[in-house]
C-alpha cells in the first residue's frame, strides 16, 4: 500500500501557489477585482498557471459562459551580472507567445513582466449539459498560458468579469492555482 501511495504522489506537481477569494452569490460587481498576491516563488521553473471557478449548482447563475479578464503583473529579481553568472544556471526569461504582453523592462533595478488575458469560462456543453458535476457547487479549472519564472519572483494577480451584466449573480469563489509544470515520474 506504501509503495502505491508513493507511486500516486511521485507524479504530483509540485503546487507554488494555490488560493481562493469568495464573491458574493447575489452578484458580483463589474466595478470589483479580486487581487491574489504571491509573495515569493520557492524555484525558477515552468509555470501552470489556472483560473479556479466555483459556481453554483442550483440555477442562479444566468449564462452559459462567463468571460474574465486576468491580469498579471510579476516583479522579477534582477539577475547576476554576466560575469557572476554560472553557465549552467537555466535561463528564465524566455520569449513567450503572450497576447497583449509587455516585454520585462527594469524599473529600479528589478524586472517587471506583464501580461492581460481574456479568458471564456464555458461552463456547458453545447448540447445545454453542465460540464462539470457537484451538488451544491461546481469547480471548473481553465488553463492559462505557461510562464517561465525565476525563485523569488512576486507576482499580483487581478480577476475581474467582463460581461455585459453589471452584477453577475450565482459565482462563489475564483481561485489561482500556479504549479510547476515539471514532473518528476
Amino acid at each position: 500500500m506504501g509503495v502505491l501511495l508513493c507511486a500516486l504522489t511521485a507524479c504530483v506537481r509540485d503546487e507554488a501557489y494555490l488560493c481562493f477569494m469568495p464573491v458574493d452569490l447575489s452578484g458580483w460587481d463589474k466595478t470589483e477585482s479580486l487581487d491574489f498576491r504571491i509573495d515569493s516563488l520557492p524555484e525558477s521553473d515552468h509555470y501552470a498557471p489556472q483560473l479556479l471557478v466555483r459556481k453554483a449548482v442550483a440555477g442562479n447563475y444566468p449564462y452559459q459562459s462567463l468571460t474574465l479578464e486576468v491580469r498579471q503583473r510579476w516583479v522579477l529579481p534582477e539577475p547576476p551580472p554576466p560575469q557572476q553568472r554560472n553557465p549552467s544556471e537555466r535561463t528564465y526569461l524566455v520569449s513567450l507567445p503572450q497576447q497583449r504582453s509587455r516585454v520585462p523592462r527594469v524599473r529600479k533595478n528589478r524586472l517587471l513582466l506583464e501580461r492581460t488575458d481574456t479568458v471564456v469560462c464555458r461552463f456547458m456543453t453545447p448540447a445545454g449539459d453542465l460540464m462539470v458535476g457537484g451538488v451544491s457547487l461546481s469547480q471548473y479549472a481553465f488553463p492559462l498560458p505557461p510562464l517561465s519564472l525565476p525563485r523569488g519572483a512576486e507576482g499580483r494577480i487581478a480577476v475581474r468579469h467582463l460581461m455585459l451584466k453589471e452584477v453577475v449573480p450565482g459565482i462563489s469563489d475564483v481561485g489561482i492555482s500556479l504549479s510547476a509544470s515539471t514532473s518528476q515520474h
